[in-house]
């Protein structure tokens, strides 16, 4: 999902609220939260795991799919090899 995406899952989760109950939940600032929706700033960390904690994800694999959309190059390259190894990880579990 791209960091837009996740936040629209995130205000959909809590009830459809809006930017400014979304930042008061999670105790930051509503411009930033419009700013992500817009792509006009990268997800930092905290928001990642606050994205993967309301959405009841891991979060390692949001981290990892939002940084391999925000870098390029080899820094990119890292998050995509990691979101294969943990997609391939999830998938050998399930078939235990």
């Amino acid at each position: 999902m791209t960091p837009a995406q996740y936040l629209a899952a995130c205000k959909t989760k809590l009830g459809h609220c809006t930017d400014y109950a979304l930042a008061k939940k999670w105790e930051i600032d509503k411009g930033y939260i419009s700013k992500l929706m817009r792509g006009k700033t990268p997800i930092n960390a905290r928001v990642a795991f606050l994205i993967a904690t309301t959405l009841e994800l891991d979060p390692a694999t949001v981290l990892a799919d939002i940084e391999s959309q925000q870098q390029t190059g080899k820094v990119a390259e890292f998050w995509k090899s990691f979101l294969s190894h943990a997609r391939a990880a999830a998938t050998a579990s399930l078939c235990m």
